[in-house]
């Protein structure tokens, strides 16, 4: 088992369901829980950094900004 997470900008308002898990999940390029920074252009003049260990206790951390 690994951690893995992601962030993505859509446009308008949009509600987390499955068809979201999945689009994040098996198409967005996710990253690995690997106790280590990751850097992605959200679109929108947006980006984001973000940073998730490998444990089993999840600590995730996502910062968003102005490119």
């Amino acid at each position: 088992y690994s951690n893995w997470w992601n962030v993505k900008i859509y446009k308008g308002k949009r509600r987390a369901d499955q068809k979201v898990y999945e689009d994040l999940y098996y198409y967005a390029s996710p990253f690995r829980g690997d106790n280590g920074w990751h850097s992605r252009n959200l679109g929108y003049g947006l980006k984001s950094r973000g940073f998730m260990n490998s444990s089993g206790k999840a600590i995730l951390q996502i910062k968003v900004e102005q490119v």
